[in-house]
C-alpha cells in the first residue's frame, strides 16, 4: 500500500466539496479513459522501454503534439530498440544527432536519459528479468510501495541521479502503471486555488493523493482531470 498521510483533515475535506460541486460527467469520463491509456507497450511493444524514457525526457519540455509524432518517428525508424541496444543507435546516428533528432536538443535530458537506461538495463540484469519494460514496471511498482516513496533520494535506482525532477520520476510511473499524480504546474495551481497548502513537490503528491482518496477517485484519474 502507498503510504499517505490522514486525508481527513478540513483542508481536504473542504477542497473534496468544491471539487465534486464543480465535477461534471464528461470532465470525469474523459479523465477515466485517459487514465486507461496511458502504457506504450500496447502502441509500440517493440521499443515500448526506450520510447518511455524518450516520452520523460521530452515531455516536460514540450507540448505533447510535437512530442508524440516524435515518439511515433523514432518507433518507426527503430522498432525493434531495447535498452541495451540504445547506445548502438546513438552511435550510429551521432550523439549530436540523435539529441538534435529525438531529445528535442536538450542535451541534459539526453544526460539523464542515458544514465537512467544503463541503470535499467543493470536492475534488469540483477534480477534476471526477460525483458527492459518488465523490469522497468517491476521498479515502479516496488518503489511505488516502498516506505520513502515518493522521494527519489530514498530509491537504489534513483539515488545520486542528476538531471531528473519529481515531476519526470512521477510520470515516468505512471507511464510504467503506477496510479499516481505529477507535481506539475498545472497540478499546483489546482491544489493552491483550492486553499490546500504543501511545502514542496513530495508533499503535493502525498497530498494530491488524499485528495484522490476521499473524493473516491483513482489517483492517476484525478491527475487527468485537470488536464
Amino acid at each position: 500500500m502507498i503510504p499517505m498521510g490522514p486525508g481527513t483533515s478540513p483542508e481536504l475535506l473542504e477542497a473534496k466539496e468544491l471539487i465534486k460541486a464543480k465535477m461534471n460527467k464528461t470532465v470525469l469520463e474523459i479523465a477515466k479513459e485517459n487514465a486507461e491509456d496511458y502504457l506504450w507497450k500496447e502502441y509500440f511493444p517493440g521499443s515500448a522501454a526506450v520510447i518511455t524514457l524518450l516520452d520523460m525526457a521530452v515531455s516536460s519540455k514540450e507540448r505533447w503534439d510535437i512530442v508524440f509524432p516524435t515518439l511515433e518517428a523514432f518507433a518507426e525508424a527503430y522498432p525493434d530498440c531495447t535498452l541495451e541496444t540504445l547506445p548502438y543507435v546513438v552511435q550510429a546516428e551521432g550523439k549530436k544527432r540523435f539529441v538534435e533528432r529525438w531529445v528535442l536538443q536538450d542535451l541534459l535530458r539526453f544526460n539523464a536519459l542515458e544514465r537512467l537506461a544503463q541503470r535499467f538495463v543493470k536492475y534488469k540484469k540483477d534480477w534476471v528479468i526477460d525483458t527492459d519494460y518488465e523490469a522497468m514496471q517491476r521498479w515502479a511498482k516496488k518503489y511505488s510501495e516502498s516506505k520513502g516513496w515518493p522521494d527519489p533520494a530514498t530509491d537504489d535506482l534513483l539515488k545520486g541521479l542528476p538531471g531528473l525532477t519529481l515531476v519526470d520520476v512521477q510520470y515516468l510511473q505512471m507511464r510504467l502503471g503506477v496510479r499516481t499524480v505529477k507535481p506539475d504546474n498545472r497540478l499546483k495551481l489546482v491544489l493552491r486555488n483550492l486553499d490546500i497548502q504543501f511545502k514542496d513537490d513530495i508533499e503535493l503528491v502525498r497530498k494530491a493523493h488524499d485528495l484522490a482518496d476521499i473524493l473516491g477517485l483513482d489517483p492517476l484519474v484525478f491527475d487527468q482531470m485537470f488536464w
